[in-house]
């Protein structure tokens, strides 16, 4: 059995190393290997490193569909996860390149660094989906990252619920540190959008399958007439039980994403 060796070869912030080796070793198994190399991450530059991920191939009559399906999703990987939005710790220096938009952020007591793949793709989705003067909820907002991100992003009204006030209290913290500005924003101690008296454009949930079907009616009846619901928190084995749901709410599934087994989804009001 003759053998080939494949090399995907990438680059990122040093802080995010250890997650693009697993997303990287995932396109490898999703290709049929049962086992990779990883090689030790390397400084290319200010808060930079680069790594690489081997495989081996049998070459054998299905090594050339193989060979294509790894280098589509090596390069679809790359466009899911080239996001605009880069967390810059506080204690570091980072001059933002053309487009893009720094979150100081620091890891704290409150959930949410942008560094777990369901946050990634919140964040990715809120950098297409919002637009400027939009109003924005955040459900769930912990460090209140996503709502950042969307006032950052040109939103005119960020909304954030938690049921932690410990939560709430480092939300603001991060709020003020970012320069947004006091009418610019709302935290709310709720837990849920039951009682929510507002209309948003977006609203987001980065939480649990099983609370997102909690919410899904609750959400459809704050959301605008065509709306956008964006969850994430979803591990692949519950999508089909949130897409339900969702549908049943009177919602349509936009566009769905995926990260080492977890699911984000954006459901349309109407």
């Amino acid at each position: 059995m003759k053998w080939m060796e494949a090399v995907v070869t990438f680059e990122t912030e040093d802080l995010f190393t250890g997650i693009a080796l697993d997303l990287v070793c995932n396109i490898f198994y999703e290709s049929g290997l049962a086992g990779v190399v990883t090689e030790d991450t390397v400084p290319t530059g200010e808060h930079m490193a680069r790594g690489r991920v081997l495989g081996y191939f049998p070459v054998n009559e299905e090594f050339a569909d193989r060979k294509a399906n790894l280098e589509k999703m090596a390069a679809d990987l790359f466009e899911r996860n080239r996001i605009r939005c880069k967390i810059r710790p506080t204690w570091r220096e980072y001059t933002p390149r053309d487009g893009e938009v720094v979150i100081d952020l620091d890891p704290g007591m409150a959930f949410g660094t942008g560094t777990h793949p369901t946050s990634a793709m919140c964040l990715a989705m809120i950098e297409k989906y919002v637009w400027p003067g939009c109003v924005f909820l955040d459900v769930g907002t912990g460090s209140g990252i996503l709502m950042i991100a969307a006032g950052k992003l040109g939103a005119g009204m960020v909304w954030g619920i938690d049921n932690d006030s410990t939560a709430l209290s480092v939300a603001l913290e991060n709020l003020e540190q970012n320069g947004l500005e006091p009418d610019s924003y709302r935290l709310i101690h709720a837990d849920g959008v039951a009682g929510i008296s507002g209309q948003f454009d977006i609203v987001v949930a980065n939480i649990l399958s099983e609370v997102i079907v909690g919410l899904a009616r609750d959400v459809f009846n704050v959301l605008v007439p065509g709306g956008l619901f964006i969850c994430s928190g979803i591990i692949e084995q519950k999508r089909e039980m949130v897409e339900q749901k969702l549908q049943n709410c009177g919602f349509s599934i936009r566009e769905t994403a995926l990260t080492e087994s977890w699911v984000c989804m954006v459901a349309k009001k109407g």
